[in-house]
């Protein structure tokens, strides 16, 4: 089945409250009728005052997204509630800023007639923002990076970034290996995967520009949450924060006072499934710097930049 099919129809149908918001999540797509949109249920958000919550619809193209509301579900409270229980590391990275983020609102606790009014208006404004955005003379809606939207197979990774400067956390790419990255992102050319990720880089990185003590990382980590293995990573919901620790208190008070770790960088791609598609690989998640350790032994790794500079062959 082609891959553009699956991603709609998984996507079109992965509201909360599939009475209500399915109804006018789908009545919108249908109207406006453009297949070079990507839409995108329960978009991860951040609004203006810092929280977090998820967009019902959202079209990144366009920056606007569609949000259903009714009693609990329009409240600040529930929309933390639902943000905090469902955030994924893919939502994460693939958050929306807010500060350039529209909002179209249907309130469906209206009538039918209402409702439907309410729909059609906003179809009319987003078929008004293709038109402003001037489409036809040159304003391209498949650009690679949408299309990565679809699905991973679609484009060759080595062929996306061939140009590209620099490697950034909007980039909607998953790479199926660490091989990958190193091959595609630092300039190596293994025909397998590294034995431990981060060893061949330490050997080379200075070649680079890179300072002793920066190196892959890729981490399995968790939303607010530890996972199950000795080792827990923690994103933080904006993901410009790594906590790091381990299961045993005396190794982490031991790492404390050795101050292991602080003021290395670390370039990393957590390993990550993307609930919708069920796509598999490692992401990109930035460019971050051992900080420092609290009362516990827990370390903190900062994010000090969003993109990475791509190593070429």
């Amino acid at each position: 089945m082609d891959s553009k099919v699956i991603y709609l129809a998984k996507t079109l149908s992965r509201t909360k409250r599939k009475d209500y918001e399915n109804y006018v999540v789908n009545a919108i797509w249908n109207r406006v009728n453009d297949s070079r949109l990507v839409p995108v249920s329960q978009q991860y958000v951040k609004d203006k005052n810092g929280n977090y919550y998820f967009i019902d619809l959202y079209f990144p193209q366009l920056k606007i997204g569609i949000e259903c509301d009714e009693g609990y579900h329009s409240s600040n409270e529930q929309k933390l509630l639902d943000a905090e229980r469902e955030a994924t590391i893919i939502d994460v990275m693939k958050q929306v800023d807010g500060s350039d983020y529209v909002a179209l609102h249907v309130d469906i606790t209206k009538t039918f007639e209402e409702v439907e009014e309410q729909i059609n208006a906003h179809v009319l404004t987003i078929k008004s923002k293709i038109e402003e955005l001037n489409v036809q003379d040159g304003w391209n809606l498949t650009t690679k990076e949408v299309k990565y939207g679809w699905s991973a197979e679609e484009s060759d990774i080595a062929e996306y970034f061939k140009d590209k400067e620099y490697i950034t956390v909007n980039d909607n790419i998953v790479f199926p290996r660490n091989k990958d990255v190193y091959n595609i992102i630092l300039g190596q050319n293994f025909a397998g995967s590294p034995a431990h990720s981060g060893e061949p880089w330490k050997k080379l990185h200075t070649q680079y520009g890179y300072e002793e003590g920066t190196f892959p990382w890729f981490p399995q980590l968790t939303i607010q949450k530890p996972t199950s293995s000795g080792y827990f990573n923690i994103l933080s919901k904006d993901g410009t924060e790594i906590y790091e620790y381990i299961d045993d208190p005396k190794q982490n008070i031991q790492r404390k006072a050795e101050g292991r770790y602080i003021g290395k960088k670390r370039v990393v791609f957590t390993k990550a499934k993307d609930p919708l598609t069920g796509i598999q690989g490692y992401r990109f998640v930035g460019f971050f710097i051992g900080d420092h350790y609290d009362e516990n032994g827990t370390i903190t790794y900062k994010r000090i930049d969003d993109k990475f500079k791509i190593i070429k062959k």
